[in-house]
């Protein structure tokens, strides 16, 4: 047994970390006062300013804001499915029209004219001195020829296409009563559809012309003129910009009630005034932890006492023969200490039984000694446990126990005529200066310490 006076000692992070994680129960204890602190705290000051009506004008803010926020809500939702309805009713207008697929300055136009005579027996019959021209009882009857009974499938030839729900678009039919004249104009992309369709049209008319037209009053239909041409639609123009104009706009806005939405969700409802309990207490929680990791790490570092038991073998050249885990004897049935336990030592922790009966084994297997004398800085009450272990392991020796030896006077002497010495210390209790002063003392009295045994 020697000194070492070379030994420098230093902070293991290590032993740090472990000498936390093994006072998790008062870390967590502390944590959550703390946690109920501050949440009543923060519940007793929101009951305290509502009692004292406060908080009227904030909790009327917070109504109008959940308002505004619920009708933002809505609003947008609503604005977003409008436009996009309207956005695909625009784009497949644009796929499907007729009229809107044109070329606006290169429009083929068919145009035909006809003229309304009515038939002499029919002026007989109106009264003298009346003023009503019976061709305008007949002019309506011309103007809606669309919405006669027209075969479908003779439509789609006639115009080639199958969306003959847009060819009104390409057809109009222009009444004049001042001459009593009609004139059809059919538009196209190409001269033939539009001659096609002025023939359709044109066996539409006549049939009319015999039937239902003839049936309101007695007429000829006179054709006074029909011909093709290319001309510029400024009226298609400015429909295919207009059109396009307000699907960017509508798209810009779709794209700005979006965003707007998004922001509304990311936000969340407005915050009701004086509340915020759980999150001040969850705060005060995380507070108390780290004020009791902090403390322990001051105290784990400002504490002068043994904190490690190769501070024996590095610093006094003293083996250990024995350590009495205290997580292995006492937290040994509680899972956690024991996956704590677990992961410091990387094995299980022996109970205290076999732990002593190793010790006994060392100390037999050295020189045969017929005294055993145990010295400590320890109270006496710590270190006859370790007395009561060894007694009955050892019946033909004597164990002593000598006490603390810096506090008793004949200590000294009774290490000194000792068989065997060995030193009990404990963990985080002992002060490694008054360990220091026994172990020089023991040198100097040339005492037998064959060794150490930690609590």
């Amino acid at each position: 047994m020697q000194i070492n006076r070379d030994y420098e000692s230093e902070t293991n992070l290590r032993g740090l970390l472990f000498y936390i994680l093994y006072r998790w129960r008062s870390i967590i204890i502390i944590a959550i006062l703390c946690a109920i602190a501050f949440g009543g705290k923060q519940y007793l000051s929101s009951v305290a300013i509502r009692d004292a009506e406060k908080l009227t004008k904030e909790e009327q803010q917070y109504q109008l804001d959940l308002q505004n926020y619920q009708e933002n809500l809505v609003g947008n939702k609503a604005k977003i499915d409008k436009l996009t309805k309207r956005l695909e009713a625009q784009k497949e207008y644009m796929t499907k029209s007729i009229y809107f697929q044109l070329d606006a300055q290169n429009v083929w136009t068919a145009e035909s004219k006809y003229l309304i005579k009515v038939n002499q027996s029919t002026q007989d019959s109106i009264q003298e001195g009346s003023t009503i021209d019976p061709a305008d009882s007949i002019l309506p009857c011309y103007t809606v020829l669309l919405d006669e009974n027209i075969d479908e499938k003779t439509l789609k030839k006639a115009f080639n296409t199958d969306e003959t729900e847009y060819i009104r678009e390409i057809i109009s039919v222009l009444s004049n009563v001042s001459d009593n004249t009609i004139t059809v104009l059919i538009s196209g992309s190409t001269k033939e559809n539009v001659e096609r369709g002025m023939e359709l049209i044109s066996r539409q008319i006549q049939q009319l012309a015999v039937g239902k037209a003839q049936e309101i009053a007695a007429h000829q239909l006179i054709t006074l003129g029909r011909m093709v041409y290319l001309r510029v639609d400024q009226e298609l123009e400015k429909k295919q910009v207009d059109l396009l104009s307000q699907m960017t706009n509508d798209q810009k806005q779709l794209q700005q009630a979006r965003t707007n939405l998004n922001e509304l969700l990311a936000n969340g409802e407005p915050r009701r005034p004086g509340k915020h309990i759980v999150r001040i207490a969850v705060i005060g929680f995380i507070i108390g932890a780290f004020f009791m990791i902090g403390l322990y790490f001051i105290c784990f570092t400002l504490n002068m006492n043994l904190k490690e038991s190769s501070i024996m073998i590095k610093h006094y050249n003293l083996p250990v023969i024995g350590e009495i885990h205290k997580n292995g004897s006492l937290h040994r049935n509680r899972s956690f200490d024991k996956v704590i336990s677990l992961w410091e030592l990387g094995h299980e922790v022996a109970d205290s039984e076999t732990t002593y009966n190793q010790i006994a084994s060392l100390i037999e297997m050295q020189e045969k000694y017929n005294s055993l004398f145990l010295i400590s800085t320890l109270s006496d009450e710590k270190i006859l446990p370790v007395q009561k272990e060894l007694t009955a392991r050892f019946l033909d020796k004597r164990v002593e126990v000598g006490g603390h030896f810096l506090l008793k006077s004949d200590v000294i002497n009774k290490a000194a005529k000792a068989d065997a010495v060995i030193i009990v210390e404990e963990k985080y209790v002992s002060r490694q200066k008054d360990i220091h002063s026994v172990v020089e003392t023991l040198l100097i009295c040339k005492a037998n310490v064959i060794g150490t045994i930690i609590l």
